[in-house]
C-alpha cells in the first residue's frame, strides 16, 4: 500500500494531497506540473515521465 508507507513522511511535516481518478487524465497532469507523484496502472508513454516499477 503506497498511503500507509508515506505516513512517516506525513509525521516529518510533510503535506499530501491525495488525489484519484483515471490513469491518462493523471499523467497528463502531472506532465503539466499539477502532481509530484501518479501511482498509475500502466507505465506511461513516451520520454517526458520516467516510471519504476
Amino acid at each position: 500500500m503506497v498511503l500507509p508507507a508515506l505516513a512517516p513522511l506525513v509525521a516529518d511535516g510533510v503535506r499530501l494531497r491525495v488525489a484519484t481518478g483515471l490513469t491518462e487524465p493523471l499523467l497528463e497532469e502531472l506532465r503539466a506540473g499539477r502532481h509530484d507523484l501518479v501511482v498509475s496502472t500502466y507505465r506511461p508513454h513516451g520520454r517526458t515521465l520516467s516510471a519504476v516499477p
